[in-house]
C-alpha cells in the first residue's frame, strides 16, 4: 500500500479557510463533500449562489460544520475553482494523513480495528499500516525538538 498526502484541491481549500474556520473545521466540511461526492466530477460554479450544484455542495457543508463556516468553505471553492468541473477524490485516498491520525488516536479509546475496516473499507492490514502511519505523524507533531549548537 502506496502512502497517499493529501491532494492539491484540499490542502488549497483548507489552507485558505484555516485563518476563518480553523483547519479541523474546514477539514471536516471537505471530508463531507468527499464523502458526498467522492470518486465524481463536480462543475464547480461560477457564481456563489448560482444553480443546483451550489446548493447541494452548501447543503453538504451546512450539514457537517454549520451555515457561517460551509459559506466560507464554498467562497472559497468558488475562488479558487470556479467554472470548473473538478474531481473530488473518495475520502480514504484523499484524507489518507488524516485517517491515519485518526485511528491512531482513536484505536485503543473507543473503536477497534473492525469500526475501522467497515468505516473506511480497509482491511485490517492496512488499518495497522496506517495506524503506523499515525503513530509517526502523531510523534513528529507532539514531541520537542532536541536542539544542538
Amino acid at each position: 500500500m502506496k502512502e497517499v498526502h493529501n491532494n492539491e484541491l484540499v490542502n488549497d481549500i483548507v489552507n485558505a479557510c484555516a485563518p476563518f474556520i480553523g483547519r479541523e473545521s474546514a477539514s471536516n466540511g471537505l471530508r463531507a463533500l468527499s464523502r458526498a461526492y467522492g470518486g465524481q466530477n463536480i462543475l464547480i460554479p461560477q457564481k456563489k449562489m448560482d444553480g443546483v450544484c451550489a446548493e447541494r455542495i452548501l447543503s453538504v457543508l451546512e450539514d457537517e460544520i454549520g451555515g457561517a463556516d460551509a459559506k466560507i468553505v464554498f467562497e472559497k471553492l468558488v475562488a479558487f475553482y470556479g467554472g470548473l468541473l473538478i474531481y473530488i477524490p473518495v475520502e480514504r485516498h484523499g484524507f489518507r494523513r488524516d485517517i491515519a491520525l485518526e485511528i491512531f488516536i482513536d484505536l485503543n479509546k473507543k473503536m477497534t480495528v473492525g469500526d475501522f475496516c467497515r468505516r473506511y473499507s480497509f482491511t485490517n492490514t492496512q488499518v495497522y499500516r496506517l495506524w503506523h502511519i499515525g503513530q509517526k505523524i502523531y510523534l513528529d507533531e507532539h514531541s520537542p525538538c532536541l536542539q544542538f549548537d
